[in-house]
């Protein structure tokens, strides 16, 4: 299995969560919630994260591709501008 470098992860554990109560689409929210146990467990693979949270492998290999390429804005299909320790999402 290869590994993953989630130092790619730029966001806290602590924006994450902001954003996942921010946005309600659930959709979205497990977009983040992958994200999520990326940071929290060094030792997952991307295909543990796929039955964790019962999406096949290539949905959640597509999604670390598109955050990898371009970040939570890609990976949302947001705008997600930090100003001032709060989180504004600008939908684009």
């Amino acid at each position: 299995m290869k590994v993953i470098n989630r130092e790619i992860i730029k966001e806290s554990l602590e924006e994450l969560a902001k954003l996942q109560k921010t946005i309600k689409h659930p959709r979205l929210v497990n977009r983040l919630l992958m994200l999520s146990l990326l940071k929290k467990n060094p030792k997952l693979s991307l295909k543990d994260v796929s039955s964790i949270l019962n999406f096949d492998y290539r949905t959640i290999k597509d999604w670390w591709i598109k955050y990898k390429n371009g970040c939570i804005n890609e990976l949302l299909g947001w705008n997600v501008i930090p100003i001032l320790n709060s989180l504004y999402i600008i939908r684009y």
